[in-house]
């Protein structure tokens, strides 16, 4: 066991949270991925020169549509340095705009699209319509390629229209203390790290509600809105231990699916071994260690389960395989269901607890929707909450802690 403090540390908003964890965070949020992204040409009266990059036929079904306006580099310039952004809305159209030398750029992660070069200009611009914008929230970066290599990470800005929900308060410096932790894993057969968030005031000889995340990677970005909540008392004190995940394969450019072994852990019928094996870990080791160091609750009342994207997949699993122990499964962008789900073997009072939540432009909002329908069907309760947004972290840390509040109301 090995330990590594790296709390409390000083933020500075979304970027600092970002700056964390954007290398590790960027194959989640980008859900679909090519060798090539080839823009559109501006002059195109509509976009039949489809990209190579497949996003376009992802997003065929929801409700976004790229939008051909004849931007002039002067016009888009001068209405950046109006705004004060490279984004701004017009009605239900949104625009995005870029400057710098590159081969082709790409607007990611709530909007995941190709944008189009103004000219033989060194500017880019992308405009899309979406149904309901003034709700919307919008993380966003533009990744240049250069070389037919993303070549950058820039900070994720958020994008927010009038009648959204207002931003979440974020600490600055967390009172609580953040540290990763390394596990000699008998399931796994390797050392795995966890990233654990302990509570202001935290006494290792109390028992605390306890969330278990996967992706621990983002533990750090979490506890910045979590943290402002409990010390406001609308959300209980309790512990977050992160479970980091395998690699997801390949690169940013060029996946490679059969290395991705973040999505044999995480989706029931990718691996049946591998999964079974990181099960495992993370039900028992995991849940062992952390009653045992850290003071994390063995009432099952007081365990919630959580996860995004596959990591949601792999929290609904836990709490159909799980239920004795798992009071509560928090699934965000359920992005694959695990195979063989079926129905689950629950009673109305023997099932987990769920609140699930989606973004209404995610390609992933139908999956989230039809296990909550499957949750009406047996009687579960329930709570799914849609909203304005992409497959986007913004998203997910914003309702984070409501979703924790839920989970230990009366706690």
């Amino acid at each position: 066991m090995h330990r590594r403090d790296i709390a409390p540390r000083r933020k500075e908003g979304w970027s600092a949270a970002w700056g964390g964890c954007k290398r590790w965070l960027m194959p989640i949020l980008v859900v679909v991925l090519a060798t090539q992204c080839a823009p559109l040409p501006i002059d195109d009266p509509a976009p039949t020169a489809t990209p190579t990059w497949s996003a376009l036929d992802l997003y065929a079904e929801l409700p976004v549509r790229v939008v051909n306006r004849s931007w002039t580099v002067e016009e888009l310039v001068a209405r950046s340095e109006l705004e004060q952004s490279a984004v701004w809305a017009d009605g239900e159209e949104l625009t995005f705009f870029y400057q710098g030398e590159a081969e082709a750029v790409r607007v990611c992660c709530g909007i995941q699209l190709p944008m189009s070069r103004v000219g033989g200009s060194d500017s880019w611009v992308l405009t899309v319509r979406i149904d309901e914008l003034a709700r919307a929230v919008i993380g966003y970066s533009f990744i240049p390629y250069r070389d037919g290599r993303s070549t950058e990470f820039p900070e994720m800005q958020v994008w927010r229209g009038p009648e959204a929900p207002s931003a979440l308060e974020r600490a600055e410096s967390l009172q609580g203390q953040i540290s990763t932790h390394t596990i000699d894993s008998t399931a796994l057969g390797e050392s795995r790290d966890l990233t654990v968030y302990l509570p202001p005031g935290h006494d290792p000889t109390q028992q605390y509600p306890v969330v278990y995340a996967t992706d621990g990677e983002m533990v750090d970005m979490f506890a910045t809105v979590l943290e402002p909540q409990i010390l406001n008392g609308s959300v209980p004190a309790v512990i977050v231990v992160g479970v980091h995940s395998a690699p997801s394969g390949g690169t940013l450019d060029s996946p490679d699916p059969s290395q991705d072994l973040r999505a044999q852990e995480y989706l029931l019928g990718e691996d049946s071994e591998r999964f079974e094996d990181h099960e495992r870990f993370f039900v028992h080791e995991v849940s062992d260690w952390a009653e045992r160091t850290v003071g994390a609750s063995s009432n099952r009342e007081e365990r919630a389960v959580f996860g995004v994207s596959n990591g949601g997949g792999f929290a609904v699993s836990m709490g159909i395989r799980h239920a004795e122990r798992y009071g509560a499964v928090l699934a965000f962008s359920i992005a694959v269901g695990p195979r063989g789900w079926g129905t689950p073997e629950w009673t109305a009072d023997t099932a987990p607890r769920h609140y699930l939540v989606a973004g209404t432009l995610e390609p992933f909002q139908e999956e989230t929707a039809r296990w909550a329908a499957t949750l009406t069907r047996i009687g579960v309760e329930y709570v799914h909450r849609e909203r304005v947004c992409g497959h986007d972290s913004v998203m997910w840390a914003e309702e984070f802690p409501g979703a924790v509040a839920w989970a230990f109301q009366g706690q």
